[in-house]
């Protein structure tokens, strides 16, 4: 009776990281892409929705002028799992920075993983030292498979922040912002 039950687990966390791999590697892909902000928005809910299973995320970026954080990406706004439009992002209040109670900028502000009291989740996209926003996600596992849940959460983060990193380049070198050898100048 055991042994059965230990395989059944075997093979769901085998599923699950092979599902993880399937994005990781569809994220890398579009890193390499030269692919704009907005494709990179859909594709990055695509993914958390395909590999964590998820039925509400957001992607939110620091404001403009630095104090708030705004919507850039949703999922599951007007349908559960469904990868939202801009024009529906709109509708997403946008969050202050120093708001003690929302995990989103508690993970920005502090750089670090937060979790709610249910199956919500934030997370800092960080790229080296640099918080580049945070991503808030509702939805995620209870139990043992939680902090595999949490552990893929945080992976997909890093790679998260490697594309948002290149899609911001590749705007900034087709709207005339930077310049190519300014690129190659640039510390790694």
């Amino acid at each position: 009776e055991e042994k059965p039950r230990e395989l059944q687990r075997a093979y769901s966390q085998l599923e699950h990281r092979v599902n993880e791999l399937d994005g990781r590697d569809r994220l890398m892909l579009l890193q390499m892409s030269g692919a704009g902000l907005q494709e990179a928005y859909e594709v990055i809910m695509e993914v958390l929705a395909q590999v964590l299973n998820l039925q509400w995320a957001t992607l939110y970026r620091p404001s403009a002028r630095g104090d708030s954080l705004e919507a850039v990406a949703a999922l599951g706004l007007s349908f559960p799992g469904k990868v939202e439009s801009q024009e529906s992002l709109a509708e997403v209040p946008m969050v202050p920075v120093d708001d003690e109670q929302n995990l989103a900028a508690l993970a920005f502000r502090h750089a670090k993983l937060y979790q709610g009291k249910g199956h919500e989740a934030a997370l800092p996209v960080l790229y080296r030292d640099l918080v580049m926003g945070a991503l808030w996600v509702d939805g995620l596992k209870e139990g043992e498979s939680r902090k595999e849940h949490l552990n893929t959460l945080w992976r997909l983060g890093q790679a998260v922040a490697l594309v948002l990193r290149m899609a911001q380049a590749t705007e900034d070198l087709i709207e005339g912002r930077v310049q190519i050898e300014e690129l190659l100048q640039m510390k790694e």
